[in-house]
């Protein structure tokens, strides 16, 4: 279930720029999540031979690849057959397929990130999480954050700085 909830995202980010339906996509997530799950798979799994997101990557391909095979084959076949990981290790992925899904994994870490920083904000009290997502994601100035939280624009500034610090400090435990 953690697996799934961390890098189901990325997963889906990447169906979805490859033009799938939500609906597909989510089919192919739980795929590609019910073959990584498999007792056998992880085990076998080298981590000399890459990260995890490549290998996330390679599952995710090698279904997809499946799916339309099957989707464009005059042959129905029954069953799906399980990935080995002898298999994915012949994989090439090129460049610019990996690129676009760092960029999903990077944009799925940072939204884990923000999340625990507004958890942080919950329990703590400062307002880093608010300052943050103003300052950066909604490029307001130190002054309309002032404003909208109703606090010293100095305070902001130790927001902002601070907040970043947090966010930084979480992202480091995340890909840890």
């Amino acid at each position: 279930e953690s697996l799934f909830s961390r890098y189901r995202p990325p997963v889906l980010d990447y169906l979805r720029d490859r033009g799938l339906t939500d609906a597909d996509a989510e089919d192919i997530a739980q795929e590609v999540f019910s073959q990584v799950c498999r007792a056998d798979f992880l085990r076998r799994a080298d981590r000399d031979k890459g990260k995890f997101r490549t290998l996330l990557l390679r599952v995710t391909q090698h279904i997809l690849a499946s799916e339309f095979r099957k989707k464009y084959s005059r042959k129905r076949g029954g069953g799906r057959p399980e990935v080995s990981i002898e298999e994915l290790q012949s994989v090439v992925v090129a460049p610019a397929e990996e690129n676009r899904f760092n960029a999903a994994w990077a944009r799925n870490l940072i939204r884990l990130a923000l999340d625990l920083l507004k958890q942080d904000s919950v329990k703590l009290g400062p307002k880093y999480h608010d300052a943050l997502v103003l300052r950066y994601l909604e490029g307001k100035t130190y002054k309309e954050i002032a404003s909208k939280l109703d606090c010293r624009m100095s305070d902001v500034v130790n927001y902002v700085y601070l907040g970043k610090a947090r966010l930084k400090k979480h992202l480091e435990t995340l890909t840890g």
